[in-house]
């Protein structure tokens, strides 16, 4: 979820708020369906033939990626190790923490869980559709994982730990669709990396403020 829904006079500490369930939900499938709508449209014209072809596992999968199966095993495995990574690194380094948490009280401080599960799916399949299997393909790993980045945090200084975290998950998921040659396997990483960890850092106790 990217930081169009921020508050630019948010505080950075204070309770938990942000937008509803409901609304959480609608904003993603507006953003989401506009991704796939234009993953669809840019592959038709510079490539041609459907998108959606690239979903499947292709004839040069990696071992035990030959099979859509295969691919989720291995993207939960892959989710998991992400989102330990991020979460590692929050916990271990200060600047960091006190950089995403205020940002994740205003995303996610109002929604429940239904709702970010749902975020999460929608975000997994188009922005995987339209960064890895579109962009990835037309302009190479780095520029599409950069433009994923971008897409997270803009410009905005307060994003810079979403931005970095962005970076580092469109390599690792732009490196896993080369590998796997199939969008199944980073759809499903980034689906359940997000759920993991909009869950923990919505999460009691885990909105650690500034320490004296």
């Amino acid at each position: 979820m990217n930081g169009a829904l921020l508050r630019a006079d948010a505080p950075g500490g204070g309770r938990a708020f942000g937008p509803s369930s409901s609304a959480l939900v609608l904003y993603g499938a507006v953003v989401e369906g506009f991704l796939v709508a234009g993953a669809w449209v840019l592959w038709r014209l510079f490539r041609g033939g459907s998108v959606f072809a690239l979903i499947p596992p292709g004839p040069g999968s990696g071992p035990g990626a030959e099979t859509c199966a295969g691919q989720v095993l291995l993207g939960t495995a892959l989710a998991a190790v992400l989102a330990g990574t991020v979460l590692g690194l929050r916990a271990v380094w200060r600047g960091f923490r006190e950089a995403v948490d205020p940002v994740a009280r205003q995303l996610f401080g109002s929604a429940n869980l239904t709702a970010l599960v749902l975020v999460s799916l929608m975000a997994g399949f188009a922005e995987e559709l339209f960064f890895r299997g579109v962009l990835q393909n037309l302009v190479g790993l780095v520029p599409a994982a950069a433009l994923f980045a971008l897409a997270h945090c803009g410009l905005r200084r307060e994003l810079w730990a979403y931005g970095l975290t962005a970076l580092l998950l469109g390599m690792a998921l732009g490196l896993a669709y080369r590998w796997a040659e199939g969008l199944v396997l980073p759809m499903t990483a980034h689906f359940l990396y997000d759920v993991l960890v909009s869950a923990a850092l919505k999460r009691p106790g885990r909105e650690t403020g500034p320490e004296p």
